[in-house]
């Protein structure tokens, strides 16, 4: 149900009304569509809800010193909105989740220590390529990532080879390292795909802009299809 507050005109609108959401933005109220997730419940939003859980609770016992770097640092960051094209400069909270999400989820840890970057992250001189694998997506690396780095990698499935990847339809589905021993490749069920990376300092949340990847096609191997792995035998 939407919520309607006026004055003279129309000046907020919040919920929802049919096909639709209001959402308040630091832009003003904007206007998206209404999605119901498939199953609200996956193990990746599970852990998702639980690495937010964690960063926000650690965001609320911060000291007032700490408080006040991280406003600092906020107010140094220039973001644009994606629906708008209008920037801003975030707030200390989401600034401080989004990088402290970022670390839980490549695995990493944070504590009440946890501090705004001292400098920009590049990420590593380095690029990847993608190829199809009998489980999934096999990438390959120019050379190895550095030590506090990992390469995480987004895809979408699509309907067909033509169809154009959005960005914002992208979904996380591993962090990679390249060097030393093979990178297994990352399981995906046939398909085709949409792909990109973007490298992440596993110990501040920076990432760099995502890096898109051809389209590629996923077949089933005969290792995945145990009908005709018995008529091959």
């Amino acid at each position: 149900m939407a919520k309607v507050r006026t004055s003279v005109l129309v000046d907020e609108l919040a919920g929802k009304a049919g096909s639709v959401v209001f959402v308040k933005s630091r832009v003003g109220t904007l206007v998206r569509p209404r999605v119901t997730p498939a199953n609200p419940n996956t193990p990746a939003q599970l852990v998702a809800r639980k690495n937010l859980t964690r960063a926000s609770t650690i965001f609320r016992g911060l000291t007032t010193s700490q408080l006040t770097q991280w406003q600092t640092y906020a107010s140094q960051q220039t973001h644009t909105q994606p629906d708008t094209g209008h920037t801003y400069h975030p707030t200390a909270v989401s600034v401080f989740v989004g990088l402290a999400t970022k670390v839980l989820q490549t695995g990493g840890s944070v504590d009440a220590t946890f501090a705004p970057p001292s400098a920009p992250y590049l990420g590593d001189p380095i690029t990847l390529s993608v190829s199809d694998a009998p489980t999934g997506l096999s990438f390959a690396a120019s050379g190895s990532t550095s030590l506090g780095t990992k390469v995480e990698i987004l895809v979408q499935a699509l309907p067909s080879p033509n169809r154009k990847p959005n960005i914002k339809n992208m979904v996380s589905k591993a962090f990679l390292t390249f060097g030393g021993l093979p990178t297994p490749p990352v399981d995906v069920p046939p398909g085709i795909y949409g792909i990109a990376y973007r490298f992440v300092n596993t110990t501040t949340g920076q990432t760099t802009p995502l890096v898109m990847l051809p389209t590629t096609t996923v077949s089933l191997g005969l290792a995945a299809n145990p009908r005709t792995a018995k008529k091959a035998a």
